[in-house]
């Protein structure tokens, strides 16, 4: 039935050739070696992306923190910023 459908067919594994991290054409001898390559390129920029997010999620602690602080210092009346002029509340 396969065959008949042509459901599956075979992919020739003699010609491994593909581009590697450097941009230029290489002949990879297994699907082995290829899938190491990928694996060695990408770590770097998923653990790049992972900085990046930790950095930003970091950030948004550090304002939001910033504010609770200083609505809690608001709600204790330790910052008076009612019925005070914008000058010299600056």
């Amino acid at each position: 039935m396969e065959k008949l459908f042509k459901i599956t067919s075979s992919i020739s594994m003699k010609n491994l050739v593909g581009f590697n991290h450097q941009k230029k054409l290489f002949r990879y001898q297994t699907v082995r070696s290829i899938l190491q390559e990928f694996y060695d390129v990408r770590i770097v920029y998923y653990q790049k992306r992972k900085d990046y997010m930790m950095s930003k999620l970091e950030r948004e602690l550090d304002i939001l923190s910033n504010k609770a602080r200083f609505i809690l210092e608001v709600v204790e009346e330790k910052i008076i910023i009612r019925n005070i002029k914008k000058v010299k509340i600056i």
